[in-house]
């Protein structure tokens, strides 16, 4: 699947990022108060992804194609990065 990575904001924060095989970005997370929560959110991603449904195709406003991962609740675990074709 890819690579977690786990780090801290300036904010204080943690945040989550799924990493491919050669580094790219591929979903990046919200901001978390602990790295508990990062590890929870690890894991909604794991379950998830697995399910086509759950993924939510986007147009960002300059035309570019990126999508959000839902969790069972439908709140958005991770965005994309912006993608130059949908394929």
């Amino acid at each position: 699947m890819g690579e977690f990575v786990i780090a801290k904001r300036s904010n204080g924060e943690y945040q989550f990022s799924l990493n491919t095989g050669h580094s790219q970005l591929m979903l990046a997370s919200e901001g978390y108060k602990a790295t508990q929560g990062c590890e929870n959110g690890i894991e909604s991603v794991r379950k998830n992804a697995l399910e086509l449904t759950k993924f939510d195709l986007k147009t960002t406003s300059n035309g570019k194609p990126n999508f959000n991962l839902n969790a069972c609740n439908d709140e958005i675990i991770g965005i994309s990065q912006m993608h130059t074709s949908i394929a």
